[in-house]
């Protein structure tokens, strides 16, 4: 699908309904126009900013870049078509994150949680978004903003047209590292067939371009830091148990007993009621509720 963008599409009513009042036939807007000032003067300070951070992170980038190379074949960093301003294309960077040529089997598609083309370090760096710290250079270029909206694959944005014709407007504005929808929803799932969450961040990103402000900007910056710093713990803290919950699993599986036999209230093998583990089971992951079964008959005793 070519692309072609022309201003005049954000002047159309209900482009993000629900999401500062928009839809009437009076609520019409043309956010080059309105807020043109303010984006020079974001473009020139986050300029600045990049260059005094991508400065700063050098060395750190580097040494990332050489564990990259060490624990993994293929080159450190990868560039990848993405949609800019307006629809032009460019190159972004990151630290290589997968296997090599991890989409030539698949093409264009997202990562999801749990991908097995995603390296050890790679998963570290995705956690924590060290991967994204090349495109400071995309900001120096003049191709990103620190923030705004994620850019997309031209191959992956043409299909969610086909559902959403409106993802386009999210081209009014350069693309970020960092944005509103970002900090407020998870990654992008390829098993949302429904596309909810993706209606979700395009309901953000409109209405972002529509406020975009220094007040809106200021809060995004303050919440990045933080909420880099969350998910580098939060991979840390699940990086520290996790084997224990793999080796829980393994443990559960052949133990597993039909469905009939790990209901609640339901009757033992004796015949008689589980009315006083009940307690014990509620509350619990089916995961957790599946291994403590799998104890209980280690040790021989009867509940459903």
């Amino acid at each position: 699908m070519a692309y072609s963008y022309s201003t005049s599409d954000l002047r159309e009513p209900g482009l993000c309904p629900g999401a500062g009042q928009m839809g009437g036939e009076n609520d019409r807007f043309n956010v080059i126009s309105e807020h043109s000032v303010y984006l020079r003067i974001k473009a020139v300070g986050e300029w600045v900013l990049a260059a005094v951070l991508f400065v700063t992170m050098l060395p750190v980038l580097l040494v990332l870049a050489l564990l990259v190379k060490l624990t993994s074949n293929g080159p450190a960093f990868y560039s990848q078509t993405r949609l800019g301003r307006h629809g032009s294309t460019y190159q972004i960077l990151k630290l290589r994150s997968m296997v090599r040529d991890a989409e030539a089997g698949t093409g264009a598609v997202w990562a999801s949680r749990c991908d097995c083309r995603i390296t050890g370090l790679g998963r570290i760096l995705r956690a924590t978004h060290l991967d994204e710290l090349p495109q400071l250079w995309n900001v120096l270029r003049g191709e990103m903003a620190l923030i705004g909206p994620r850019p997309e694959r031209p191959e992956i944005a043409s299909q969610i047209e086909g559902e959403l014709p409106d993802f386009r407007l999210r081209l009014a504005v350069r693309p970020g590292i960092t944005g509103l929808a970002q900090m407020l929803l998870p990654a992008d799932d390829p098993a949302d067939e429904e596309l909810k969450g993706l209606r979700r961040k395009l309901a953000h990103d409109l209405y972002y371009i529509r406020n975009v402000g220094f007040i809106v900007d200021l809060r995004v910056a303050i919440s990045t830091p933080c909420y880099f710093l969350a998910a580098a713990v939060d991979a840390v803290r699940y990086g520290v148990v996790k084997s224990y919950g793999v080796g829980l699993d393994v443990e559960a599986k052949p133990a597993l007993v039909p469905a009939a036999d790990l209901r609640i209230g339901g009757s033992n093998r004796n015949g008689g009621t589980n009315h006083g583990r009940r307690q014990e089971w509620r509350g619990i992951a089916p995961e957790a509720a599946i291994a403590f079964r799998s104890t209980a008959v280690d040790r021989g005793d009867n509940m459903a």
